[in-house]
């Protein structure tokens, strides 16, 4: 008994400390938030939240700051100088509207704001990395130490209370299909088990309570061979533990894009129009889940995918200096390969590749009585590398070129040989969030035409609204020309244009990831029914390392 006791005295050694009565405090040469916040027994965060004090957090000498009401802070020995500080307030956050208000922060900064020890966010991290996780389900009514909310915000002492919009709760609810599927990464530093959970519908990074890991005793005698237990015991513990395991699948990634272009410059305008569509074939895991009917959903795993799909596009243009005006249209097959992947600075990148062979016709005249037509087989590649390097801040590198194949002409002029269809363009490019919304990506291009040997620099500015409208104008101008423009001004071949482009990928997925989430909850609402109307006779069985007998 001494034992078991002094057990427990170690393993639930909790100290509850009441903080005085505040009003206000009276910033100090040399104060700051943080240590304000530990003089006071107060998550520096709260005071700043109650002053309205915006990053980067600046105070000033002789400034007042008035301080959250007292609150409870319980202070949980772990081992050596360790301390777990666990803020137990006296109000809480009642969480009614899952997904009203998306956590838009970094990873990292989810972290430092749910105030895991530095240690633990390294450790977590590496797990987040490698998608090292749980499957985990929040119900109506479950504690949530703290949670993340829109930019940087954090709510402590959370309710899940999107049942019950009374703040009443009295009763749990009984419908499964309200519970939100999450990943829960846990890892244990100096005897203390952290968990972070990430539920897939809101994407609100969320602190669970932190629990000591008790030593367990060193056995003194054998234990038997067989034990008896009851099969009701048997029951009920899988009713309140078993989650169904996740399953991988495969399913289809759609990108559909479809852009528009208008173009101008001293000696020809012109327009054009192209269409593209792939699908990847992507690994995906579903959770929470004993079969694969809801497959198709948007969580894609890392690693290879290979895709199929098609290109085409029609462009019309004309002489501003004759009477020449002409027509080109192509279409055709494409195949792709992507690979994903994070790094170990915990980037997510990206590199693919695309070879497309479409079928090219051009005609072309002019009111003298000229005519030319002309077709053939024109192969050509795409390929990209993408970087995100922050939240706010992702960069990548293109290269797209085309040559022509087995090209043939009809030509009113009997001397005319088919004209050159290669061309090659290499970019770079920057992309900086400016708000939830709204991204801006600046883009860098030389080309080169060989047609008529003209080597370019283009730059691109384009604006992107919600990953799927991109729109902005084009620049272009010459550096290095063939003699086919010779006499010819070089302030004529500064070509100016605009563009507007549609890309549905994202919305798409969006689209899936919502009715993912739905069957989710749909097939785990059925499976637990099932489970908890399976008879199970009282009697007692034998269990031993095969399972029960």
């Amino acid at each position: 008994m001494k034992k078991l006791a002094l057990l427990l005295v170690v393993l639930l050694s909790v100290l509850v400390s009441s903080a005085v009565a505040r009003g206000a405090y009276v910033v100090r040469q040399g104060d700051c938030l943080s240590a304000i916040g530990q003089s006071q027994n107060l998550f520096w965060q709260e005071i700043a939240k109650l002053n309205k004090i915006n990053s980067p957090y600046l105070i000033y000498p002789g400034e007042k700051l008035s301080l959250p009401k007292p609150e409870k802070i319980l202070i949980i020995k772990a081992s050596g100088k360790e301390k777990m500080r666990v803020k137990v307030s006296t109000k809480h956050f009642f969480w009614q509207n899952p997904g009203a208000d998306k956590y838009q922060g970094t990873v990292d900064e989810a972290l430092k704001l749910l105030e895991y020890p530095i240690q633990v966010r390294k450790m977590l991290k590496r797990k987040i990395r490698y998608n090292r996780f749980n499957d985990y389900t929040i119900k109506n009514g479950d504690h949530i130490q703290a949670m993340t909310f829109g930019k940087n915000k954090v709510e402590y002492n959370v309710i899940a209370d999107w049942e019950n919009p009374k703040r009443k709760i009295t009763k749990i609810s009984k419908d499964k299909s309200s519970d939100l599927a999450a990943k829960k990464y846990s890892v244990i530093f100096q005897k203390v088990k952290y968990s972070v959970i990430y539920p897939y519908w809101c994407g609100n990074w969320s602190r669970l309570k932190d629990r000591l890991i008790p030593k367990l005793p060193q056995k003194t005698s054998t234990a038997p061979k067989f034990f008896s237990v009851s099969r009701n015991a048997i029951a009920k513990k899988n009713e309140i533990t078993y989650i169904p395991p996740g399953e991988e699948c495969k399913t289809f990634e759609q990108e559909p894009t479809i852009g528009v272009w208008i173009y101008k410059n001293g000696l020809a305008k012109g327009r054009g129009i192209y269409i593209e569509y792939l699908t990847w074939l992507r690994n995906s895991t579903i959770f929470g889940l004993n079969g694969n009917q809801v497959c198709g959903g948007a969580n894609y795993n890392l690693g290879w995918s290979p895709g199929v799909g098609i290109y085409g596009y029609y462009s019309p243009g004309e002489s501003r200096i004759s009477s020449y005006d002409w027509k080109e249209w192509g279409i055709g097959p494409q195949i792709g390969i992507k690979y994903s992947a994070i790094d170990k600075q915990n980037h997510f990148w990206q590199w693919q590749a695309k070879l497309r062979l479409i079928y090219e016709w051009s005609n072309g005249n002019n009111t003298e009585g000229y005519w030319k037509r002309q077709s053939g087989w024109k192969p050509g590649f795409y390929t990209e590398y993408t970087r995100i390097e922050s939240e706010n801040f992702l960069w990548g590198l293109t290269a797209e070129g085309w040559i022509d194949w087995n090209q043939k002409i009809d030509s009113s002029w009997s001397g005319d040989s088919p004209s050159s269809r290669g061309q090659l363009a290499v970019s770079a490019f920057g992309q900086w969030k400016l708000n939830n919304n709204w991204q801006f990506r600046g883009i860098g291009s030389l080309f080169y035409q060989d047609w008529d040997y003209y080597l370019g620099l283009r730059v691109t500015p384009e604006f992107r609204w919600k990953e799927t409208i991109m729109f902005g104008p084009m620049l272009s101008l010459p550096i290095h020309l063939g003699s086919v423009y010779d006499g010819i001004a070089r302030s004529n071949l500064i070509t100016y244009g605009a563009f507007i482009r549609l890309e549905l990928g994202t919305p798409i997925r969006a689209i899936n990831r919502r009715r993912r989430m739905d069957s989710i909850r749909k097939t785990d609402a059925e499976w637990l029914n099932k489970l908890q109307k399976m008879p199970f006779h009282s009697e007692t069985v034998q269990i031993n390392k095969g399972g029960v007998s």
